[in-house]
């Protein structure tokens, strides 16, 4: 399954959508046969920029300000559970 999830180009996911960020695409080589595995987008300075005022202008939106402090927590604990069923995929992505 990771090798079919590798053979498309990954973006980056800003502001609420996926965008494709700098047009500089590297490739993720498998160091046992030097045949590529996948590709990615770099990112820019300027899209480390738009991503960090993105998660800025989230976190300090009324919709997260306002909301009461047990609703949030159960979110985060919502999200820490999709990440434990999901962490051996995880893991393999991450060791590629």
């Amino acid at each position: 399954w990771a090798k079919d999830w590798l053979a498309s180009s990954k973006k980056s996911y800003i502001g609420g959508s996926w965008q494709s960020c700098s047009r500089v695409i590297s490739e993720s080589i498998n160091p046992t046969d030097c045949k590529k595995i996948g590709e990615f987008y770099n990112a820019s300075l300027e899209d480390l920029d738009l991503s960090v005022e993105a998660a800025k202008n989230s976190f300090q939106s009324p919709v997260w300000r306002k909301m009461p402090r047990r609703m949030r927590a159960d979110l985060l604990k919502e999200i820490a559970g999709i990440i434990r069923q999901n962490r051996s995929e995880l893991a393999t992505l991450e060791a590629l």
